[in-house]
């Protein structure tokens, strides 16, 4: 059976993810930012001969699962997903692969590139106009996500569950997002996730698309990355597609595997 976790399990469940932190970068990022008694996640986990076989971490209405050896019942996931309303389930290929059998309904699939920073040389360099984004900045950030094509499967498609989201992140200081702007709104965006006291995730990256290729990503990327090691934290960023690989190796990151997600059809 599944348990729900508790504030005693904390250091048992870290201990568990850190062996690949890298890949447990959102687990750990949530449990140490939000603990187990926040109305919007709640952390279950299989234990089976006094070892864990597996966790399931709802955040608002997505779900992450992990399993280090595979060894877990997966078809417990689906009392979580009878619990909660949940519109997007991800974790390592691996994981997704021994999970989806066992769900019921109808999800769809996708898979992400799923790399680490490796070599700063490779940075564009500083500029000056690159902002932190306050909660103001939090609806018009949400806006834009729907209006980028590779984010439809990675986002909530409900704007207000978006706004939600970006404003419940930027004003609890969980991560931080970074803009260009100009007269017409945003120029280029890109923030930090699910940052921990070992890496940060970077995601939400795109710069408008009348003003790519002109160098705005590049620089604001590189701000992220400069942020996160300056306080001595490994970057990672998952992306798809030639023109995003090219973006993100030319800046120096290099593949260590693959992310998937599935995303729920609902029932009307």
């Amino acid at each position: 059976m599944l348990i729900k976790a508790k504030e005693k399990d904390r250091s048992m469940l870290l201990d568990y993810c850190k062996s690949e932190s890298i890949f447990n970068i959102f687990i750990i990022g949530d449990i140490e930012n939000f603990g187990f008694s926040s109305p919007y996640q709640d952390v279950y986990y299989q234990m089976d001969k006094d070892q864990i076989r597996g966790i399931g971490l709802r955040y608002h209405n997505n779900l992450i699962v992990y399993s280090k050896l595979l060894d877990m019942d997966f078809s417990l996931i689906n009392n979580i997903l009878a619990r909660h309303e949940i519109d997007l389930i991800s974790g390592k290929a691996c994981v997704i692969d021994k999970l989806y059998p066992h769900l019921r309904g109808k999800t769809s699939r996708n898979d992400l590139v799923f790399c680490k920073h490796f070599y700063m040389d490779m940075l564009s360099p500083d500029i000056d106009n690159v902002i932190v984004a306050n909660e103001n900045h939090a609806m018009d950030i949400a806006i834009s996500y729907g209006d980028i094509e590779e984010f439809k499967n990675l986002y909530s498609n409900d704007i207000k569950e978006r706004y939600k989201q970006i404003h419940t992140r930027i004003k609890s200081g969980e991560g931080k997002h970074f803009l260009m702007l100009d007269d017409l709104g945003i120029v280029s965006h890109g923030n930090i996730a699910a940052e921990n006291t070992l890496s940060g995730m970077l995601g939400g990256i795109f710069t408008r698309f009348d003003l790519r290729n002109k160098g705005y990503g590049s620089a604001l990327t590189s701000a992220l990355i400069r942020d996160l090691k300056s306080r001595d934290k490994q970057v990672a960023l998952f992306y798809k597609g030639r023109v995003q690989e090219r973006f993100f190796k030319g800046l120096g990151f290099k593949e260590i595997g693959t992310w998937s997600s599935l995303r729920r059809e609902k029932v009307e």
